[in-house]
């Protein structure tokens, strides 16, 4: 069934008065971000048996954990980014900052433990990953897509 503003049941208009194509989307980054956010939190934090260097990855660069330090929080601020719901260059910037913050959060809390070493190489390739994530993302939107909504405001 129709609705005055012309959307049908489970759209939602934007202020420019278009209909969202994907509403659905609006509930699941957040619960994406949620998921991703405890699943750093609780992997940094558990005990740690293997000891040891850990291996460095094929070019010789850094060890193989920077990489998964990096590539975990280019998905954790991609998610951020998307919950914000902006395809703007501030949103990736605050996603990015977000996602790093996090991740030297966690390092701190890593300090007293006896189980896990806090590391400053660890939160930076936390903020290279976070950083990386989000250029991409911005990047990737859609050109019609990287509004922060004030158009119509801006037009006026």
């Amino acid at each position: 069934p129709g609705r005055r503003d012309g959307g049908t049941a489970g759209e939602r208009v934007t202020p420019a008065g278009r209909l969202s194509p994907d509403v659905r989307s609006d509930h699941l980054a957040p619960a994406v971000l949620a998921v991703v956010a405890a699943t750093a939190l609780v992997t940094s934090l558990v005990p740690v048996t293997s000891g040891g260097v850990p291996p460095k990855d094929p070019f010789g660069l850094a060890g193989a954990d920077k990489w998964a330090h990096a590539a975990g929080y280019a998905v954790f601020a991609v998610a951020a980014a998307a919950t914000l719901r902006r395809g703007t260059a501030r949103t990736a910037v605050v996603a990015a900052a977000g996602a790093a913050a996090f991740g030297a959060g966690i390092e701190l809390l890593q300090w007293p433990l006896t189980t896990r070493t806090a590391s400053v190489l660890d939160a930076l390739a936390n903020a290279v990953g976070a950083s990386a994530g989000t250029a991409a993302w911005f990047a990737l939107r859609r050109p019609d897509r990287r509004t922060d909504g004030n158009e119509d405001r801006r037009r006026a």
